[in-house]
């Protein structure tokens, strides 16, 4: 039973993710709807009906959710890849595959990046313990060869070696963008998330989110821009990472004049 406004906010503030999910499957069944602040969540456990719903009916059930409001404050609005839906999902889901395809995904070229990275970690390791550090957290050299090979798709430079604590800084602003997105007001706030900066507690989250995309914003525009002085447009030259293949392809439809979704 939700409670207004906060819906059932009040069990992800009492308990560990996932023991509510756990729990409520155990009292409802493998079906139930869950209340995120004013909006109704329904909840899918047994793998028969995910198949059905997902993999049977997946152009029915490929759709997101129109939080649009949660959105403006932490991404400035509902796109990209992973939260658009209809004909602009479409295009970026091709063109991402295409571009990310001839970059080697799925073929040796990429394993032969990761193995760089792993090779690079192997050798950070060997050069902190000949410095006599002893004790070392394995997360931190995976993170960073793990963004390495991302930041390289993306922009066509490594993190390894001149720009640690570059990605340091980036890691901890996405780290606490997701921390946001976990806080029980978040989830109260999920449907109609403007008002909530009038009302005590919330505003702080509110105002908290915007400052948080606003960094990470930041990050991504210098890095674009960046990108885009070294590019020579009259070429025919090959795209070095996702960055340029994107402005390249901004640049032929601008050029067309027709109507797209790359901006």
């Amino acid at each position: 039973m939700p409670v207004p406004i906060l819906g059932n906010a009040i069990a992800f503030a009492l308990e560990d993710p996932p023991n509510y999910f756990v729990n409520w499957r155990k009292q409802f069944g493998d079906i139930y709807t869950f209340w995120a602040g004013e909006m109704p969540i329904i909840c899918i456990n047994d793998i028969k009906t995910i198949n059905e719903k997902f993999v049977k009916d997946g152009d029915i059930f490929a759709g997101r959710a129109q939080i649009t409001e949660l959105f403006e404050i932490t991404r400035h609005g509902q796109q990209g890849i992973i939260f658009e839906e209809g004909d602009p999902w479409r295009t970026h889901r091709r063109f991402a595959l295409r571009v990310f395809r001839d970059f080697g995904f799925g073929k040796n070229l990429m394993q032969e990046k990761i193995m760089d990275e792993f090779a690079y970690l192997i050798k950070t390791v060997k050069a902190n313990n000949e410095k006599g550090i002893k004790d070392h957290s394995i997360q931190d050299y995976v993170d960073l060869a793990v963004g390495s090979v991302i930041n390289n798709l993306l922009f066509g430079f490594r993190c390894s070696e001149n720009k640690v604590e570059d990605f340091k800084e980036q890691k901890s602003i996405i780290g606490a963008v997701i921390k946001d997105f976990g806080n029980p007001a978040a989830v109260v706030m999920i449907y109609r998330a403007h008002i909530f900066r009038h009302f005590p507690f919330f505003s702080t989250v509110y105002y908290r989110m915007i400052e948080n995309r606003d960094k990470t914003w930041d990050y991504f525009r210098k890095n674009v821009e960046k990108r885009k002085a070294l590019i020579d447009f009259d070429s025919n030259s090959e795209p070095v990472d996702y960055v340029e293949a994107f402005l390249r392809k901004q640049k032929e439809l601008e050029k067309t004049g027709e109507t797209h979704y790359f901006t």
